[in-house]
């Protein structure tokens, strides 16, 4: 593992993915020692809880939303450039960000309406980006541009998009696009609560920079804290769902060292808010 730079020594590392019960949140130092597992209620509180702290923060959700017309014709490189470097099956694990319009949506129907018109035609709005318009509502009202801001500025807070696809495709091919991961990340019946190959090959990825990283023991504790989200079926936090902010976690390692990967490359393509629409692995 790449020793951390001197300089972020004091720095906090925080991985974020939204569960039922809200986000979960794994966070270090830059030696990775120990990791902590919790569940913040919303994006917001865990900003709060971190003030007066420097923190890098890698979270699974679009950040920076397109809004149509001559801007961007509703579409966000990004998305375009991580489904290209995974390839395969699982460039369908990226799905579009929906246009700023569609959070205003009261439905599904209406959502599809808002992302038609402001792309001039096409397709709606897939199931996957509609399910997650309240966290991305959540992390758009928390954050500015400034937030985005890059290593040597002197911003306390800093949040990145990750895609914890990107990243494990990242960390199996050393960086080179087409090296998407073959099985899905989420557990099937007949493993009867066993580690599926999707997890094991995931949590394998992730022992190279968390060594002793394993997800049964923490989901175990986090579901006896959150048995049930609030008007939701199942439990507040999946096994996939501590994974991924695993993920994000090394995300946040890779970005304070100069590791990370940032698609798409070259300049950044900003919103209308002036936020960064780019993903980093």
């Amino acid at each position: 593992m790449p020793e951390p730079l001197p300089a972020h020594d004091a720095m906090r590392l925080i991985g974020v993915d939204g569960c039922r019960a809200g986000w979960v949140v794994a966070a270090s130092d830059l030696s990775l020692r120990e990791p902590e597992f919790g569940i913040a209620p919303t994006f917001r509180a865990l900003l709060d809880a971190l003030h007066g702290v420097r923190a890098l923060i890698a979270v699974d959700i679009p950040i920076g939303l397109p809004a149509g017309g001559a801007l961007d014709v509703g579409l966000r490189r990004a998305d375009t450039a991580a489904r290209a470097f995974l390839g395969g099956r699982r460039r369908a694990s990226v799905f579009s960000a929906p246009c700023r319009a569609a959070l205003q949506a009261g439905s599904y129907r209406e959502a599809c309406e808002l992302e038609v018109r402001s792309r001039g035609g096409g397709r709606g709005l897939s199931q996957q980006a509609y399910t997650i318009i309240p966290k991305i509502c959540e992390v758009d009202g928390a954050i500015r541009p400034e937030h985005q801001a890059p290593p040597d500025a002197d911003v306390p807070i800093r949040v990145r998009e990750a895609h914890p696809e990107v990243t494990f495709a990242v960390l199996a091919g050393g960086g080179g696009p087409g090296h998407g991961l073959l099985h899905s990340k989420r557990g099937c019946p007949a493993c009867r609560g066993a580690a599926c190959p999707g997890e094991s090959v995931r949590v394998e990825l992730l022992r190279a920079f968390l060594p002793d990283f394993d997800p049964r023991p923490i989901h175990e504790r986090l579901v006896r804290l959150y048995p049930r989200a609030a008007g939701a079926i199942g439990a507040g936090v999946g096994r996939d769902d501590i994974v991924d902010a695993a993920a994000c976690l090394v995300t946040a390692f890779r970005i304070a060292t100069g590791l990370a990967l940032t698609l798409p490359a070259g300049e950044p393509q900003l919103d209308a808010r002036g936020l960064r629409m780019e993903i980093v692995a």
